[in-house]
């Protein structure tokens, strides 16, 4: 089994899945991944987020968007980006 970071369902119920690999692929870019404290922003973001966008530039993308705080009047939100989707199950059963 992998190695999950984020396993949770979304506002709808669906399953989202982040695994250590996905992570670890990701941190270059974005360093603020490296942190378990984020990772439970993620996950909340991903179970509750503030409001939802379809990202126009990549079909099946959806953008979640989370308050957090403000500060100087400006608000500040965790972002989190999901692809839609599975791959084909090749064996087993998917028990989530």
């Amino acid at each position: 089994m992998k190695n999950f970071c984020v396993n949770t369902k979304n506002y709808e119920g669906k399953r989202v899945i982040f695994t250590q690999a996905q992570r670890e692929k990701k941190w270059s870019k974005h360093p603020e991944l490296r942190d378990d404290e984020f990772i439970k922003r993620v996950q909340g973001a991903i179970e509750n987020p503030s409001f939802i966008y379809d990202d126009l530039a990549v079909k099946g993308r959806l953008v979640y968007y989370r308050y957090e705080y403000s500060t100087n009047g400006r608000a500040v939100y965790a972002k989190v980006v999901l692809n839609s989707g599975k791959t084909k199950l090749l064996y087993g059963q998917d028990n989530y």
